[in-house]
């Protein structure tokens, strides 16, 4: 979607740095980015407030070490494991 916005942004804006269609499609995506991500803190058996040191450089590689690990086996404080049962 961001790729098909900056081919907007270049068809209607191609001289000057406003890309109004960029701007929009990042804010359209931030908050389900947030949603997905606190998901994934939430699998991993870890609160949503892990997310705020992301805006930190080491926090974003923390995140980035922590999605590729494996999420908790079983039912955790945020509620059941959807893929049990599932090999």
């Amino acid at each position: 979607m961001s790729q098909a916005a900056e081919i907007f942004d270049l068809a209607v804006a191609a001289r000057t740095y406003f890309s109004p269609f960029s701007t929009i499609a990042g804010l359209d995506l931030l908050l389900p980015g947030i949603a997905v991500s606190m998901r994934r803190l939430h699998d991993l058996d870890r609160t949503g407030w892990w997310l705020l040191p992301v805006f930190t450089g080491i926090g974003g590689i923390l995140m980035l070490i922590w999605d590729c690990m494996k999420g908790t086996c079983g039912p955790n404080c945020f509620g059941r494991d959807p893929l049990a049962g599932q090999v």
